[in-house]
């Protein structure tokens, strides 16, 4: 193929408890790729190929077309392999992360000078859209912010080819159109990408081609970027009511219920308990809605608090709901931050843990969870699964959550189970959003502009100020 980078042919392999058996695999300049596949399917050891550093005891490789040995080094592409943090230092600055790249041709000046370093480092910063201070650590960036510095990077060093492995991204949507921006200045650029992961989330539909591996083999691929337009659900400016949050609950009288207020830096809003709020920013700054460090919540009325002292609050950013710890098992994470309530001194009894893997069993109506002893095969979906029952069991009083409309539709009906049983037993929903089309579905509305809150407002009313009427 005359666009082609690299291809793989018949490739055989042992390592530790992975193998591959007989893969092909091909990759061309400017492509986005996406590799998917459970645990031990043999993608890491693909990608080890891929990059040079493991040779295969059976195979081809084909290089820019051409038949290449296994031992040959000239005019080879320059791969680089982001594993841990994508290969930046964290307590280092982004402008000192990209200026000591390695690369043939300097573009940086040889004698030292910050001022001139920061400058240039500022403006490629803006064409690759990161939204932060040169200045800033690395480890002080979101997860798309740092895959941005390191493609930032490896595009000074002149790598052909770049390996992104079982990162942080699987999980997270919320870079989208971050994302989108990267991989087209990838494609321009003839900089080919490619992603392993047991999931590919919310940005398959900006890569080019998704690979399906199993037991050593691709048994599976699609051309990914030809069945997601810009017309698609995914282009943020067309953002339809798709992604109102329509929660079902029972009629209850909220007359006779106690008043609370929340408070955060941004924002102080107050609503009966079993109310649904909805705070809305009609323009927020690209990337992350905004975030609130601390947030308070009190009864209004000191009569109403009763025998309680304190309302426990849970923050939700569902573009990590789905996170959980790997190696440890289905029950291990159902009960994980819920010893406060089922447990004494941090220890939550393996008794009970049983009891909640067979609640969450019956919850779901699989029983596959009874017998692992890990969560690492696990897709988002499953993972989201077990997040919102974790939910479900501890109750909160209130629940201030953003970035709802990322989720998946079959996400978004496990976490609308969950919030309408919270309202039905009196938590308050809080939702951040910045849809511009949405339907009358909250208690109360509160508008956010300027960094200042407005007051509570009806359908209509908000609807009026927006200019929707």
């Amino acid at each position: 193929m005359k666009n082609e980078l690299l291809r793989l042919t018949s490739i055989w392999t042992v390592e530790n408890n992975s193998m591959l058996k007989g893969a092909d695999f091909r990759i061309c300049r400017g492509e986005s790729v996406g590799l998917i596949g459970g645990f031990h399917s043999g993608k890491r050891l693909l990608m080890e190929i891929v990059a040079g550093t493991c040779i295969p005891s059976k195979g081809y490789r084909f290089l820019y077309g051409k038949p290449v040995g296994w031992g040959a080094t000239d005019g080879m592409p320059k791969v680089k392999h982001l594993k841990k943090n994508f290969g930046l230092i964290g307590s280092m600055k982004i402008w000192e992360n990209i200026a000591t790249y390695s690369g043939e041709e300097r573009q940086f000046p040889r004698i030292f000078s910050p001022k001139s370093m920061q400058e240039k480092v500022e403006h490629m910063m803006a064409v690759y859209g990161i939204r932060a201070d040169v200045k800033t650590p690395v480890d002080k960036l979101t997860a798309i912010q740092k895959f941005a510095a390191a493609l930032m990077k490896a595009r000074l060093e002149g790598v052909e080819l770049v390996l992104v492995e079982d990162s942080e991204l699987e999980y997270s949507v919320s870079g989208f159109r971050l994302m989108e921006k990267l991989l087209c200045l990838c494609r321009d650029q003839g900089m080919s990408v490619m992603f392993s992961g047991i999931d590919m989330g919310g940005f398959a539909p900006l890569l080019d081609r998704v690979c399906l591996i199993d037991a050593g083999r691709i048994i599976w691929e699609e051309q990914a970027g030809e069945n997601f337009s810009n017309k698609s659900i995914f282009s943020y400016g067309t953002i339809s009511a798709k992604l109102n949050i329509p929660v079902k609950r029972l009629p209850v009288d909220l007359s006779c219920r106690p008043s609370v207020r929340i408070d955060g830096a941004h924002f102080s809003i107050s609503g009966k308990t079993g109310e649904f709020l909805l705070l809305l920013e009609p323009e927020p700054e690209p990337g992350d809605i905004f975030l609130e460090p601390d947030i308070h919540a009190a009864f209004i009325s000191e009569t109403e608090r009763g025998k309680r002292q304190k309302l426990r609050i849970r923050q939700i950013d569902f573009t990590y709901f789905g996170g959980l710890v790997k190696w440890m098992s289905p029950a291990d994470n159902l009960a994980f931050g819920l010893s406060e309530k089922t447990g004494r001194f941090g220890i939550v009894k393996p008794h009970l843990k049983r009891y909640i893997l067979k609640e969450f069993v019956k919850w779901t109506g699989e029983e596959k969870y009874l017998e692992m002893r890990d969560c690492e095969s696990l897709v988002i979906g499953e993972r989201i699964k077990i997040a919102a029952f974790r939910l479900k069991l501890e109750r909160p009083d209130v629940v201030v959550f953003r970035h709802y409309q990322l989720l998946d539709q079959d996400s978004r009906e496990i976490v609308l189970q969950v919030f309408s049983e919270l309202l039905g037993k009196g938590t308050v929903l809080a939702g951040i959003s910045a849809l511009d089309n949405f339907f009358d579905f909250a208690d109360g509305y509160f508008l956010m502009t300027g960094g200042m809150c407005s007051e509570r407002m009806d359908y209509p009313t908000i609807r009026s100020v927006l200019g929707k009427e």
